[in-house]
């Protein structure tokens, strides 16, 4: 049948979009035949064929998960072919059947074996697989056979597939295979004896009354028996001789036995129905239907594994390399290119974790009392919310970051470049207090900063660009000369700027005022975040601090807000209370004559080690 469907033109060809649409419209159904009208996978789920695999939906390669509810696949009618490699061995009690490994795929591949038989007693015309009925069913290459002894039968074999069809000509030929079972040796026996008892049995008999009958040799070297019958118990040296027939070696061709005892045997081939054995060594096992533990129950207890390689058991332990194409434990479903939860469908529920290295958790949460730092590599995270105490990341893109301090209630939490604080290194920060919800904002470029914070009561900014001062009271200073360019400069808007940091509980800027002039001075004292330690176990102990300008020269003074927290901190037997401090300010403003002056910021009371900033804004008059 001819193929109507066309081939894709090349994207140089004139009429390469119309074709194209032509193409997609037929396949979406809309113009030419109905029958090639292409099939989606959506088809063929709402079409009721096949059940969609729900992981499918985030990333699995197989978009099925078996056919449709009420849906029948349809059957494959192409017969086997005959079984080959059939035989039969008759043993006591059982015929051992074998065949070779099915491995057909028609009919979707191997079923059963079915074995057919007819009772045959020598005489008469041999039966053909017209006279035969079904015996048994099995699934495997080997069948044990369960019939009485002296039995004689013409055996065939068919194999049926999965959909049921069987092959169309037995194995065993027109008159099947001829197999029949051990004599019962038990019934022979007695009737020996009663012919040997009875005179007049129409046999000539041949007897020996002895307690003890041998055949040695003619020649010697001793009169050891080769063969020996024994009909009493014989002692001899201590050692007693139960009743019965002894050889040394014994060369037999076909022989029967109901029990044997022996203690080394070499088998060059076996068919055996049942084995019990305390120790089985062997090369190699080939199991046609199963074996299983003794007191295996299905889904209860015990082992099974069959001849399709399916096993069933409570634990296990591996301790080499396992591959595994599917399956389920516990609650976690293995597929050939992903493991994921028995609840995962992709928008909501479970998670699924692929081959490429993927994890998919549409609402999971990830949890854990202790990841280890450098725990998580990753080049990409991508989560609604990720909640850290603390990450390095080369590249962070975020619609929103929360701040919200360490663990410890007063710790800060922070975003900054490394190494970065309140100090004069290069770099960023921007803080969250945890405590008191103070935050700050810190930025140095250079010669260039920006620094901003809040605090309880209180707040304050400074931009310093080099060339250009601008701070929160509202103070601003050009420090460039020929930069603005205007006929109306209002009186004190040109300043000049004196700045001065240290630790020091004082720190001082002289002012020397020209004769003649008169300035008007604002002073920004600044005093950084710090903590005190201190030993008073005193409850609510809380030191003071003092921050002040020179007030003798100022007619305004605003003091800075002070503001302490405690923690307590064990070390040994000691009790230290841990004070820390807010950002302290102060600012004043006065009018300075001709002279010189002295402007100092102090700090009074258990201090420490604070940096502490002086600026002097100067605003000179006509």
């Amino acid at each position: 049948m001819a193929d109507p469907r066309r081939e894709i033109p090349s994207v140089n060809s004139a009429n390469f979009a119309q074709r194209m649409r032509e193409t997609i419209m037929v396949y979406l159904g809309k113009q030419g035949n109905k029958l090639d009208r292409g099939v989606t996978v959506r088809d063929l789920v709402e079409g009721g064929y096949l059940k969609l695999r729900q992981s499918w939906l985030g990333g699995d390669n197989n978009p099925f998960d078996g056919v449709a509810p009420g849906f029948e696949v349809p059957k494959d009618t192409r017969p086997p072919p005959t079984p080959s490699g059939f035989a039969a061995d008759g043993a006591l009690s059982h015929i051992l059947v074998t065949c070779d490994d099915p491995t057909y795929q028609s009919g979707h591949g191997h079923g059963e074996s079915v074995l057919y038989g007819a009772p045959f007693d020598g005489t008469g015309p041999m039966p053909t697989f017209a006279n035969a009925v079904e015996l048994a069913r099995f699934p495997g290459t080997v069948y044990a056979y369960g019939v009485n002894p002296s039995t004689r039968l013409r055996l065939w074999l068919k194999w049926r597939s999965k959909d049921g069809v069987l092959s169309l000509q037995p194995a065993g030929g027109i008159n099947g295979l001829d197999v029949s079972t051990g004599l019962d040796v038990a019934p022979l026996l007695d009737a020996l004896t009663a012919a040997a008892e009875d005179p007049s049995a129409p046999y000539a008999k041949f007897a020996v009354r002895a307690d003890l009958f041998y055949v040695s040799s003619s020649t010697g070297p001793t009169d050891a028996g080769l063969f020996s019958v024994v009909t009493v118990p014989i002692t001899m040296n201590g050692v007693t001789v139960p009743v019965g027939v002894y050889m040394r070696d014994a060369f037999i061709m076909n022989g029967t036995i109901v029990n044997a005892k022996i203690g080394n045997a070499a088998i060059d081939n076996a068919k055996i129905a049942n084995v019990s054995a305390s120790k089985l060594t062997a090369g190699s096992i080939t199991v046609g239907e199963y074996i299983q533990s003794i007191g295996y129950a299905s889904g209860l207890s015990g082992w099974r594994i069959d001849g399709n390689g399916n096993l069933e058991a409570n634990n296990a332990t591996i301790r080499g390399t396992t591959y595994v194409g599917g399956g389920t434990v516990g609650g976690i479903i293995i597929e050939p290119t992903a493991i994921r939860s028995s609840n995962y469908n992709g928008t909501s529920l479970g998670f699924r974790l692929g081959a490429d290295g993927t994890l998919d958790m549409p609402n999971g949460v990830v949890l854990t009392r202790n990841l280890a730092a450098g725990a998580v590599t990753a080049d990409k995270i991508s989560v609604q919310r990720l909640d850290a105490m603390s990450a390095t990341m080369g590249t962070l893109a975020a619609g929103q970051l929360e701040i919200d301090g360490g663990p410890d209630p007063d710790s800060w939490g922070y975003v900054r470049t490394p190494g970065k604080w309140l100090d004069d290194n290069d770099g960023w920060i921007l803080a969250r207090n945890r405590a008191d919800g103070a935050n700050f904002l810190s930025f140095k470029c250079g010669g260039m900063r920006f620094n901003m914070h809040n605090y309880p009561g209180g707040y304050g900014a400074a931009m310093d660009w080099g060339g250009i001062y601008m701070d929160s009271s509202g103070y601003l200073e050009v420090r460039r000369q020929a930069v603005i360019d205007t006929l109306n400069v209002a009186a004190g808007a040109v300043a000049a700027h004196m700045r001065t940091s240290g630790t020091s509980d004082t720190i001082t800027i002289g002012v020397t005022v020209p004769e003649g002039q008169t300035w008007d001075v604002v002073a920004n004292g600044y005093v950084a975040p710090y903590y005190v330690n201190d030993t008073n176990p005193a409850a609510g102990y809380d030191p003071a601090v003092y921050v002040t300008l020179s007030q003798s020269m100022f007619s305004e003074y605003v003091p800075g807000v002070n503001q302490s927290y405690s923690v307590d901190v064990g070390e040994g037997t000691t009790l230290y209370y841990m004070k820390y401090r807010a950002p302290l300010n102060v600012m004043g403003r006065t009018t300075l004559a001709a002279g010189y002056h002295s402007v100092s910021l102090t700090v009074t009371g258990p201090s420490g080690p604070m940096n502490k900033i002086l600026l002097l804004s100067i605003l000179k008059r006509p």
